[in-house]
């Protein structure tokens, strides 16, 4: 309802929501490493959550704002020293699914 709604702060207190459930069931899902990733970007982004297939790493974050996005760029930054990560840049398309010929 808060994606379709275009509640995007809501939809990232969402995924927040859901990373600390997983946290809950197993603390496998993430580490104190990922924790201060998140912490790291909690200024600039309304929520975020790991996805994936729990393999290889990945972190979603929702940045509030473009200007916000690259903040969290920047202080994420920092905690790639050791060539950890890579930046995708993505949005949410609000017009749903359709044919492109």
């Amino acid at each position: 309802e808060a994606l379709l709604g275009g509640d995007f702060d809501r939809f990232g207190a969402l995924l927040t929501r859901t990373r600390m459930l997983y946290r809950l069931m197993c603390e496998g899902t993430t580490s104190e490493f990922i924790e201060s990733l998140f912490a790291a970007a909690a200024p600039y982004s309304s929520g975020g959550k790991c996805v994936g297939a729990g393999g290889g790493g990945f972190v979603m974050i929702m940045a509030r704002s473009t200007r916000d996005a690259e903040r969290v760029r920047e202080r994420l930054k920092e905690y790639s020293w050791r060539g950890l990560g890579e930046f995708y840049d993505f949005a949410i398309d609000t017009r749903g699914l359709r044919e492109i010929l």
